[in-house]
């Protein structure tokens, strides 16, 4: 520990809890900081070198990038409109509606994490095998005679042992603040982004960043399961009861400034983000729900109409197929038990005769049952695609007059 003194202030944070490690140097007891006061660049470019090199990639980033802008904000508001225009669930009127904000650059910060990780793990393996049972069942021929019948039953029983074993491998993680949740999908575009789309981030912002801990805590569980998973082998017939934990070696501990672009919009009640990362035109994200359309329950009534009536028509050749169905195995057993308890031949024929007839009969009123389904999907397929064609046309046409 150095010698305090009360004469400077950290410039970091103000505090006047500071002390004096050597001539020039100080470091501060709030902020963790360390300045220099009246020294030469030569100097300050050594000191930083060395507190590079002997940085803890657990307590403070090793480094920092930042991604570079690649197109303006008019092309992103563009691509923003047309993004609306063609989502799925945006009504018809947003365009005549909506109130539009301005496009802003904002940096998201994430962390990235690279290093080694060590996982002890436990889980149950389960091996099957087969148990053969024997059951004896009594029965009666035609001539009343008892005899003994051997059946036998296969049943599968699972074997549970226990598996111990130590998994190891290099892995790295990203995460991000939980504010930043809706950018998800421009973080995981990082993975792919170039070297030549990021730039390095200066030292004072670096040094004067901290890292969020439990995002910290967060990759290092991300890692553990990660080297798990992609180095577990299968084992058995089956595994449960899986637990893993483990030790995480960080080498690198970077921060990543995001370029993101976003336009806030309001429709009626409702607020919608429109963001995309400026380093790529990756796509438009979407984050807020749109409004209903207008005619939403007038259009739900129509198919509940479509609905009903096809259930109305349908009725009579469903109940008379059913009705074929059952009867024709009604006939059968009585007029074959009849027929044959007393030999009468014509009996015996229509037993079999009659039943077809039926069959036949639940057959083609089945097949216009089936029909008529079909006919009336037809019908609430192409009510479904009238009215999704004229939300198209509304929406383009407000698109060209709002954006031209």
């Amino acid at each position: 520990m150095g010698v305090k003194t009360d004469s400077i202030s950290c410039p970091n944070c103000g505090s006047l809890d500071v002390y004096k490690d050597n001539e020039n140097i100080f470091h501060c007891n709030s902020c963790g900081g360390t300045f220099l006061v009246n020294v030469d660049d030569n100097l300050l470019n050594a000191i930083k070198k060395i507190k590079t090199i002997n940085r803890n990639p657990e307590e403070s980033f090793t480094s920092g990038i930042v991604t570079k802008v690649k197109f303006e904000p008019e092309e992103f508001k563009k691509e923003a409109f047309e993004a609306l225009r063609d989502s799925y669930d945006s009504p018809s009127y947003i365009f005549d509606e909506m109130e539009c904000g301005e496009v802003k650059l904002i940096d998201v910060p994430l962390i990235q994490v690279i290093g080694h990780a060590d996982v002890n793990y436990s889980r149950l393996v389960g091996f099957d095998r087969e148990e053969v049972h024997t059951e004896f069942k009594k029965y009666k021929d035609i001539s009343g005679n008892e005899h003994i019948q051997p059946i036998e039953h296969t049943e599968i029983k699972t074997d549970w042992h226990t598996e111990n074993g130590m998994l190891s491998g290099d892995e790295n993680a990203l995460d991000f603040n939980d504010d930043n949740l809706q950018f998800n999908s421009i973080f995981n575009n990082l993975y792919a982004a170039k070297d030549d789309e990021f730039e390095d981030l200066p030292e004072d912002v670096l040094d004067s960043t901290k890292i969020n801990k439990s995002s910290l805590n967060y990759l290092k569980t991300r890692m553990i399961s990660s080297v798990y998973r992609s180095k577990i082998q299968p084992s058995g017939d089956h595994q449960k009861d899986e637990r893993y934990d483990g030790r995480v070696t960080i080498e690198k501990t970077i921060l990543i400034i995001a370029k993101v672009y976003t336009l806030s919009i309001k429709i009626r009640d409702k607020e919608i983000l429109l963001h995309s990362p400026a380093f790529d035109k990756l796509g438009v994200g979407i984050d807020g729900e749109f409004p209903l359309e207008d005619d939403a329950n007038q259009f739900e009534n129509k198919v509940q109409e479509l609905m009903d009536e096809r259930d109305s028509v349908n009725k009579k050749p469903k109940m008379i197929s059913n009705i074929s169905f059952i009867s024709a195995a009604i006939i059968f057993i009585l007029l074959l038990f009849i027929g044959f308890g007393n030999n009468i031949l014509v009996l015996e024929i229509l037993a079999f005769v009659l039943p077809i007839i039926l069959i036949i009969v639940g057959i083609i009123y089945k097949s216009k049952a089936s029909n008529i389904s079909i006919q009336y999907k037809v019908k609430m397929d192409h009510l479904d695609e009238e009215r999704e064609n004229n939300i198209k046309k509304a929406k383009q046409e407000g698109f060209n007059k709002f954006y031209n």
